[in-house]
């Protein structure tokens, strides 16, 4: 397998832009390009796809983060994630993956790993991700709103 860029591939309305993927090498591969411009961001989202809902974190990621006590959170490789758990109903105006891709990677890793944060700062930092994303208002509100009301039942951080 070779790492490709999430750009080079089919759009699938626009959901992958950004993240890189490794995937069946084509016969002449693309240079990746560089991770996140954000400084948060301090590794490129590198991801190998499993099984058509669920990705594996190939090499750590590193998000910065200013919530309470966290600072820096550290994904490590083989962590599996879904990206956001959008209703499928909604995919057609908030598809699981989409500019908000890797603060939903951070925010999995966060609901899922026990001992990491609590609900609240979790929440908390998928939406200062988010807005250093470039994510817009309404949908970085909307995807904050909704984990924060009705992700309840997965968050099983235990904090």
């Amino acid at each position: 397998m070779s790492e490709l860029v999430a750009d080079d591939l089919p759009k699938n309305n626009g959901m992958l832009r950004g993240l890189h993927i490794q995937a069946a090498a084509p016969s002449t591969a693309p240079t990746p390009t560089a991770p996140n411009a954000d400084p948060r961001f301090l590794d490129a989202l590198v991801l190998e796809y499993i099984d058509g809902h669920n990705w594996k974190v190939v090499n750590e990621f590193i998000y910065q983060t200013d919530v309470d006590h966290l600072s820096r959170i550290v994904v490590p490789a083989c962590f599996l994630t879904d990206f956001a758990s959008v209703p499928k109903l909604l995919w057609n105006i908030m598809p699981p993956t989409g500019t908000y891709g890797k603060a939903a990677v951070i925010h999995d890793y966060l609901y899922r790993t026990p001992k990491q944060a609590s609900k609240d700062d979790a929440d908390s930092v998928f939406l200062e991700a988010m807005k250093a994303l470039g994510v817009g208002w309404w949908t970085r509100n909307t995807m904050y709103q909704g984990v924060h009301r009705f992700g309840g039942s997965s968050y099983k951080g235990g904090l």
